[in-house]
């Protein structure tokens, strides 16, 4: 009998020894006044240091937020006439343009950072672009999130004339660039590549979570973290890819990830709902929770030219982080 109680008193206490969190704490919070409580949804760091958020979601007013000193301070700037939220963030190579993706098939663009605004929709779209990204002056490569089962790839000239357009039985969240040719795009299941500029595209040995989020230090140092906490890595361009983090695994906490940044090979951060931060120091193999500040969802986090990191997400939410 008593070898019979045995049995699950030990699972028990493997299970409960290995879903223990390690809890880490911050040296310091603090929360950036936006005066607003738009959605915060992607954020980019320019060469000089100027940052910049897209914000706003859906019958929302479109606006930018900018930074000109490490992200203490942010401006707000309004898009007139755009009940609709700016996401996806690039540049125009050779320019000082910003592009942003939106709603309905819209791109709104400025060149004086905020000061103007040029909206355009693409011919014959009403979806909601995810990710946008420019491979040319006159080339923009984007991704669609329709429905849960449906997405697109698309392209078009620098008018917002559609190029070409390529249906999938799944939505598209995220895009990342390494020059004009070589992209990936991580989606419900799937992970995709391109090789020519996006013409084509090619299903990489992924599956097992809705990936929302990559971050690269290169293009072939890649991962990707997924809503429903899995984190996968590439090494090698995504010819093969380690899940060092599966988020169906009973023994780890559960966690529901938005957005993933990467310093180096060793050290990682992961944001997600209700105030989720959580970093790594070994790759992504191993993941540690720091102390939450905010029950809001984050969308993604950064680092500051300062050294300290800046996160983002509902509400308006907006903070810097620095790390004991």
């Amino acid at each position: 009998m008593k070898y019979k109680l045995l049995v699950p008193t030990l699972f028990f206490v493997l299970l409960m020894t290995s879903c223990r969190k390690d809890l880490l704490h911050w040296q310091r919070v603090t929360r950036i006044n936006t005066g607003t409580t738009a959605r915060m949804n992607r954020i980019l760091f320019l060469e000089d240091g100027t940052g910049i958020i897209s914000a706003g979601a859906k019958f929302d007013q479109a606006r930018i937020f900018i930074s000109s000193d490490n992200g203490n301070t942010w401006i707000s700037r309004e898009v007139p006439d755009m009940p609709v939220g700016l996401y996806g963030i690039s540049t125009v190579p050779g320019s000082n343009k910003l592009v942003f993706s939106a709603e309905y098939g819209n791109i709104i663009s400025t060149g004086d950072q905020g000061g103007t605004f040029e909206a355009r929709k693409v011919s014959g779209m009403l979806e909601f672009i995810s990710a946008i990204a420019f491979t040319g002056t006159d080339r923009c490569v984007g991704i669609t999130d329709l429905t849960r089962d449906s997405g697109a790839v698309f392209c078009t000239d620098g008018s917002a004339r559609l190029l070409q357009f390529r249906r999938y039985n799944y939505p598209l969240h995220d895009m990342k660039f390494f020059g004009p040719e070589t992209g990936f795009v991580a989606g419900s299941g799937v992970v995709m590549k391109t090789t020519d500029g996006g013409n084509t595209w090619h299903n990489l040995p992924v599956i097992g979570d809705d990936f929302r989020h990559i971050s690269a230090l290169d293009a072939n140092r890649i991962w990707i973290c997924g809503y429903n906490g899995t984190v996968i890595r590439t090494l090698d361009g995504g010819n093969s890819w380690k899940k060092l983090r599966n988020g169906n695994d009973i023994t780890l906490p559960r966690y529901h990830l938005e957005g993933i940044w990467f310093r180096d090979e060793q050290h990682g951060y992961a944001v997600g709902e209700q105030g989720l931060v959580c970093y790594t120091d070994d790759g992504g193999t191993h993941w540690m929770e720091f102390d939450r500040f905010t029950d809001d969802a984050l969308f993604f986090i950064a680092p500051c030219a300062d050294g300290q990191l800046i996160v983002g997400g509902e509400n308006g939410s907006l903070y810097k982080l620095m790390q004991k």
